[in-house]
Formats: C-alpha cells, structure tokens, sequence
C-alpha cells in the first residue's frame, strides 16, 4: 500500500517554508554556493532566540574559508540581498524578524 503526500501540511499561511538546522549547514559549507550565501546560511544554521547568530572571533573566516576584509563585504552583500538584517557584523549575524519565524521552544525565546 502506498501512501500518498499531504502536501497541505508543508504549506504554511504567508508564504513561508521550514529549513531544517541541518540543511543550512550542509549548504554554509557548499561550494556550489557563492561565499556570501554561504554566510547567511551559517547564520540561519547557528542562530539563537531573537534571530541572532553570535560568533566567536574567526569563526566567519573559518567557516566560509576566506580572509577577515572580504567577510565585510559577503556580510554586506548578504545584507544588499535581503539575506541577512542590518547590523549584522562578524561577530554576530542577524536575520529580520519580519523574514523569519522560530519555533520558540526548540530556540528557548
């Protein structure tokens, strides 16, 4: 017997879709992403409550393998894209509330 595919559970009022912590980490270290998609998506990856990724010093560079002056500009370009929030910095990526929701419990807010 097969089953069939409730789509109508995956649709969410709005417009909006669920990524999983895991699929944003696989995508933050695909190289088949430019650089600056991969920032925001180790952002999306490793945020806390109130849609802010904070980063120890380095760990930007590290992750997307590039130089602390050219993280400045993928921030900006991820920001210019709509990606990432204004104010974000190295140290701590932000992602708008208004593109965002969060599962409270899971991300304690």
């Amino acid at each position: 017997m097969s089953e069939k595919y409730d789509s109508s559970r995956t649709v969410i009022a709005g417009g909006w879709f669920a990524m999983g912590r895991k699929f944003c980490e696989r995508q933050s270290k695909s190289a088949s992403n430019r650089k600056w998609q991969r920032v925001a998506f180790y952002c999306y990856a490793n945020m806390k409550a109130g849609g802010r990724c904070e980063l120890k010093p380095g760990e930007l560079c590290r992750a997307v393998d590039t130089t602390e002056t050219q993280i400045y500009k993928m921030i900006a370009k991820a920001v210019d894209e709509g990606w990432l929030a204004r104010g974000s910095t190295p140290s701590c990526l932000r992602v708008s509330g208004h593109d965002m929701q969060m599962n409270r419990e899971y991300y304690g807010g």
